[in-house]
């Protein structure tokens, strides 16, 4: 298993998919296109390595999402946050 970082922080990343969901609080909202869909997504634990922690769902569709948290995290490595369905993150096989 690969070790994963937030800004050089360990964290707990998950690789999986989920249901992209609306973000009203964002009126342009990068994933808006795809609303509905199940994409490739990083789940990110961010308690102790972000201010206001929580979980954080990074777009992995061309394995950008999962390079940054194997990178080191660093604010320099981009990202596309996304909002997801409650309920629908399915974790991949770590073992596939």
């Amino acid at each position: 298993m690969s070790e994963t970082r937030w800004n050089g922080i360990p964290v707990e990343a998950k690789r999986g998919t989920a249901i992209v969901a609306e973000a009203p609080e964002f009126p342009l909202y990068w994933a808006r296109a795809i609303v509905g869909r199940r994409i490739a997504v990083v789940e990110v634990n961010l308690d102790g390595a972000n201010y206001g922690g929580g979980i954080d769902y990074l777009d992995d569709r061309e394995g950008q999402g999962w390079a940054k948290v194997t990178g080191g995290g660093s604010p320099r490595a981009g990202h596309a946050s996304v909002t997801i369905e409650p309920g629908s993150f399915e974790e991949e096989d770590p073992d596939v």
